[in-house]
C-alpha cells in the first residue's frame, strides 16, 4: 500500500492543476447588492473574481442579465469564478430595435445577430417584420470592452468586415463604423424604438 501513496498525491496535485487551468467561462451577469457581481453558469452563483486591473475595470460595466464569455476557472467549493480575461460581452440593454437619424431601423436580435433593415420608414408604426424582410441583412456582430466608455464591435456580413465602437446612453447609441483597415465610414445616431 506504501507504493501507492506517491501516486495518490500526484493524482491530488495533478487534479488540483487541472481545475486551476484556465478555460472558456460562459454565465450571465447578475448584480448583487452593493453592486457585487455574481455570474450564473448551469443556475449556479458563483461570485466574480479577477487579479486584472484591466478585466476589474472591464467587468464594472456590465450590468443586469449581460452575457460575459471569458477565460478562467472557477470553484464549485467556493462558489467563485476567476476571470483572467474577457472574450466577449454581450450587452442586454443593446437588445431591440433601433432607429437612425433617417429612420432606418437596426434591430439587434441577441448576442452575436443583428439585422439592419435598409429602408426608410416615416414612423413606428410602419415597422413590422412582413413590410421589412425583404430589405433586411443579417450582420454576425461581438461586443468587447473598448477604451474608457466605449465598446469595441466586430461586424461581419454581406461578405465585408467592419469595426465599430458604440457609445451607449440611455435611450440612444452613438455608433461609429471603421472599415477593417481602420478607416472611418460613418457614424450612427441610434434612437430606441419602442415596438409592441
Amino acid at each position: 500500500m506504501i507504493f501507492l501513496q506517491p501516486f495518490a498525491i500526484t493524482f491530488v496535485l495533478l487534479m488540483s492543476y487541472v481545475n486551476a487551468m484556465a478555460s472558456p467561462i460562459q454565465g450571465t451577469v447578475h448584480v448583487g447588492v452593493d453592486r457585487v457581481l455574481n455570474l450564473v453558469i448551469n443556475n449556479k452563483n458563483f461570485a466574480i473574481k479577477s487579479q486584472s486591473v484591466a478585466v476589474a475595470q472591464d467587468l464594472s460595466r456590465v450590468g443586469e442579465g449581460d452575457l460575459i464569455v471569458a477565460e478562467g476557472y472557477y470553484s464549485l467549493a467556493s462558489q467563485i469564478v476567476y476571470i483572467n480575461s474577457i472574450d466577449w460581452v454581450g450587452l442586454n440593454r443593446l437588445l431591440g430595435h433601433w432607429r437612425t437619424d433617417d429612420w432606418k431601423v437596426i434591430e439587434f436580435k441577441n448576442y452575436t445577430q443583428l439585422y439592419l433593415y435598409n429602408t426608410s420608414l416615416s414612423n413606428v408604426k410602419e415597422f413590422s417584420p412582413t413590410v421589412t424582410e425583404s430589405t433586411r441583412h443579417d450582420i454576425q456582430y461581438r461586443v468587447t470592452p473598448g477604451t474608457g466608455n466605449y465598446w469595441s464591435l466586430l461586424l461581419s456580413g454581406d461578405r465585408h468586415v467592419y469595426i465599430g465602437e458604440l457609445l451607449l446612453f440611455d435611450k440612444t447609441i452613438a455608433l461609429r463604423i471603421y472599415d477593417d483597415s481602420g478607416k472611418f465610414l460613418k457614424q450612427l445616431n441610434l434612437s430606441r424604438v419602442y415596438t409592441e
